[in-house]
């Protein structure tokens, strides 16, 4: 259930306070049979994402996950976690690529709410700012928007 007894500057859904500063964030493994396996589901036949003799004598040295791959993990796991809270959808994502995601990079991918508006307690817009990172350094800077449709039983 939301509580409405709060400021217009946070809000509880089940026992889970969000507001502006909130974070979270999931460690995710990426394995060359991976990448090769989402390229493949999407019929993108770079050889970059399945080819070790093409991609090791490339610039990046070896096989790297195809941008769609890691938008994909990064934005399911802002789905993932809101609706758990209550039903959401995603309205805006922004991606900037920095560096290339390797096989064998095990990734940090972090969400932080930077603004909310409690005004509407039915329909909340949230934004999100967000970085995956590697070992490397920050390899993708991204910007979501989502609307929360909170319920009496949220």
């Amino acid at each position: 259930m939301i509580d409405k007894s709060l400021s217009n500057h946070a809000a509880t859904f089940n026992g889970v306070a969000i507001y502006s500063g909130y974070s979270f964030e999931s460690l995710v493994a990426i394995s060359k049979e991976d990448i090769s396996k989402f390229a493949m589901l999407l019929q993108d036949e770079n050889p970059l994402h399945h080819d070790e003799i093409y991609a090791n004598a490339s610039r990046f040295g070896g096989i790297i996950a195809s941008g769609p791959h890691i938008m994909s993990l990064f934005t399911s796991m802002v789905a993932s976690h809101f609706s758990k809270l209550c039903p959401m959808v995603g309205t805006h994502f922004e991606f900037d690529f920095l560096l290339p995601v390797r096989s064998g990079d095990s990734l940090t991918m972090c969400w932080t709410i930077s603004a909310l508006d409690l005004s509407k307690l039915y329909k909340i817009p949230i934004k999100l700012n967000g970085t995956v990172g590697s070992s490397r350094g920050v390899v993708i800077k991204g910007m979501g928007e989502i609307l929360l449709f909170p319920s009496n039983n949220s």
